[in-house]
């Protein structure tokens, strides 16, 4: 499959304008077809053009991985014989001096109270960013970075919340969490102590593009610059992202395949494990239109089926709303937009991965709000078109499926061009764990729509199933046997005292101690 023959042979003048200089653009695609070797066995081919080229931004796209890790840890904790769910009652405590507790969500109309469920659901379905930031604070900074490379997905640089201005030393920091409501805490509740890890996430090094745009409003005005309208201070330099997210294209889809298909073995990455009825919520939030979902409620205008699925205006064009399922998280900051989408056709049984990147900044300047997003969002409803199209339509398959390629640009680099080469090097297959997703959905008392999570779309449907992981000791928390929230002690503020001098000397902390996620 030729991507750019494909994505040339599109009508669209937005989607030419991007492909007569992809670079500016920093345009990137990425599909995985999902088909079946000659044994019968599932399989992947994939295809991509200006895979990994450069760096992008990957923005929301991230908050998958909060999910995953979030997910695994909760995993972990109830088979250690902790009494926390996905709908336990979450408090954030004051972490510094002037921080407001945060234990209660209104948007949670079962009860109003923060939890890991209600707040998963509001990262897909809406993009919210204080949903990822509450989820970063239970899972830690380090330990969400050792989650995405335990699973094999090696260029994971998660360094900071998101829409926040923070130092790296608030970001490796995280806020103490109580389990059960603060109101009624007590036998039966817990509380994780706060966490700050003792190494940074180091800067990204060795990547093409890190210093983007020529010019940036200065957020925090700590840089020299020149004061433009409005009182902001401009800096005439680029930004550099060196410190900033990263995940690249491969990777990103790669834990989305590692979701959908985990009868699918990825050379190199490790099976995502959790709690099946876990996994099945976490993927019917990423389908869910925000108009489908009963809690949180999401009436606006502005909430269109589309409104965090950026293919699917394109997809509509090949095939009917009602036939598609895409499970997705897109994300869109700086100028740059990012889909990262697995489609089904749940009529056929046809299924691919699509992942895009692309950055949309005509004037150079970043923070400025003037970003062509409209042009990004034309030209993903393009790129899916034209996959779909080349994918489903039978008369054009014979031509454009013309074998694997792991990127059609000549000058990707080695690394990025070999782990997709590895990604596809050959049929990938495994044994297919079958479990029915309504009685999966009765047992684990989830909604009935969870039945749309059907891979063959056949009336008697089947989910690959996924196992437990083991237990692994916890630091972090303590029961408590008081009214007040349990902390570590002594042993703790010993072990950890260098950390206690830093945040002392930078901040005001409330704790007198920190632990070592």
């Amino acid at each position: 499959m030729n991507v750019e023959a494909i994505l040339r042979r599109h009508p669209s003048k937005k989607l030419r304008r991007v492909l007569e200089d992809p670079s500016a653009f920093r345009f990137q695609v990425l599909v995985s077809e999902v088909t079946t070797n000659a044994s019968g066995q599932p399989c992947l081919r994939r295809h991509g053009y200006r895979v990994d080229h450069e760096y992008f931004y990957p923005a929301s796209a991230i908050k998958l991985c909060a999910a995953v890790a979030a997910l695994q840890k909760l995993t972990e904790y109830r088979a250690q014989g902790m009494r926390m769910s996905l709908h336990s009652p979450l408090s954030l405590l004051p972490l510094y001096s002037g921080d407001k507790e945060q234990s209660s969500d209104a948007s949670n109309l079962n009860g109003g109270h923060i939890t890991l469920a209600h707040e998963i659901r509001k990262m897909f379905l809406v993009s919210d960013n204080t949903a990822y930031n509450r989820l970063y604070a239970f899972i830690g900074q380090r330990r969400l970075n050792q989650a995405m490379h335990s699973l094999g997905l090696r260029s994971a640089h998660l360094s900071h919340r998101l829409s926040l201005e923070l130092s790296p030393l608030e970001n490796r920091s995280c806020e103490p969490i109580q389990v059960g409501s603060t109101a009624e805490a007590g036998e039966g509740s817990f509380c994780f102590a706060p966490k700050c890890s003792s190494e940074e996430v180091p800067p990204v090094h060795g990547v093409k593009g890190l210093l983007v745009g020529g010019a940036y409003i200065d957020a925090d005005g700590t840089k020299v610059g020149v004061l433009v309208r409005g009182g902001s201070l401009q800096v005439n330099s680029p930004m550099d992202f060196s410190s900033k997210n990263r995940l690249t294209l491969v990777d990103l889809q790669n834990l989305l395949i590692l979701l959908m298909r985990p009868d699918i073995q990825l050379p190199g990455c490790a099976p995502v494990k959790m709690d099946e009825g876990h996994r099945l919520l976490l993927l019917e939030a990423m389908r869910q239109y925000p108009r489908e979902s009963r809690s949180p409620k999401y009436a606006g205008k502005e909430y269109t089926d589309d409104y965090c699925k950026f293919f699917l205006p394109g997809l509509c064009r090949v095939r009917h709303k009602e036939a598609l399922r895409v499970f997705n998280k897109i994300g869109q900051a700086f100028g740059f937009t990012i889909d990262n989408s697995y489609v089904l056709d749940i009529e056929t049984g046809r299924e691919f991965f699509l992942s895009l990147a692309l950055y949309t900044n005509a004037n150079g300047c970043l923070n400025d709000d003037k970003y062509e997003y409209d042009l990004a969002y034309d030209v993903a409803a393009d790129v899916a078109e034209a996959v779909a199209r080349a994918l489903w339509d039978n008369s054009s398959r014979s031509q454009d499926l013309d074998g694997v390629v792991a990127t059609t640009s000549d000058d990707a680099s080695a690394d990025v061009a070999a782990d997709v080469a590895a990604d596809v090097a050959a049929d990938v297959t495994a044994d297919v764990a079958d479990a029915a997703a309504n009685s999966l959905c009765s047992e684990k008392g989830l909604p009935d729509s969870l039945a749309c999570l059907s891979l063959k779309g056949a009336s008697n449907p089947t989910l690959p199933a996924t196992s437990a992981t083991a237990a692994v000791p916890a630091t972090a928390a303590v029961p408590a046997t008081s009214t007040s929230p349990a902390i570590p002690g002594s042993s703790d503020k010993a072990q950890h005292s260098r950390l206690e001098q830093e945040l002392s000397k930078a901040l005001l902390p409330v704790y007198s101690f920190f632990v070592d996620e």
